[in-house]
């Protein structure tokens, strides 16, 4: 999906943008609406995350957002970006 397609889907609730970088680098540039969920306290938030809608993962350079997705793949997620 296109970034203009992804904010519209946000906007509108049919998607979570969830953001795995650190505090200081989510809050140093971040999407509007998105949720930081922190690879190093995934674990204890991932709970929190809606299976219900699709979830976009973002990191500076996508290693993290892997490792992210690796983590709600084992968790029964199926509909990870």
């Amino acid at each position: 999906a296109k970034v203009e397609e992804i904010s519209e889907m946000l906007k509108t609730g049919e998607c979570q943008v969830i953001d795995v970088r650190e505090y200081p680098e989510f809050e140093a540039e971040k999407i509007h609406d998105a949720r930081l969920v922190s690879l190093s306290n995934f674990e204890e938030h991932a709970g929190a995350i809606d299976r219900t809608k699709p979830v976009y993962l973002m990191c500076r350079s996508g290693n993290r957002a892997r490792q992210a997705a690796d983590r709600l793949l084992k968790k029964g997620f199926t509909d990870i970006h």
